[in-house]
């Protein structure tokens, strides 16, 4: 799962896997399919807010399922350099 600033969530699994997204207290976000390379990417309906922690498990079309893989949302633009 790469870093995200709320507005998309993405990353790879194994081609084909179901991508399921939960925030830090285990409720639902959404799902994504990666494509035929692994990519996979969720647009939720609302940005999500900062420090939401997204859990992502993938499984695959045999059942299989990954360990979670979890990363908090940075909506916080860093501050404009100084010259």
């Amino acid at each position: 799962i790469d870093p995200s600033n709320g507005t998309e969530i993405s990353g790879t699994a194994e081609a084909g896997a179901t991508v399921i997204l939960t925030d830090g207290g285990g409720n639902p976000i959404g799902q994504a399919t990666a494509d035929g390379s692994g990519n996979w990417t969720f647009t939720p309906g609302t940005p999500l807010a900062n420090g939401t922690v997204v859990n992502a498990v993938a499984q695959d079309p045999a059942g299989n399922t990954s360990g979670p893989a979890s990363v908090t949302v940075d909506a916080i633009a860093p501050p404009a350099p100084v010259i």
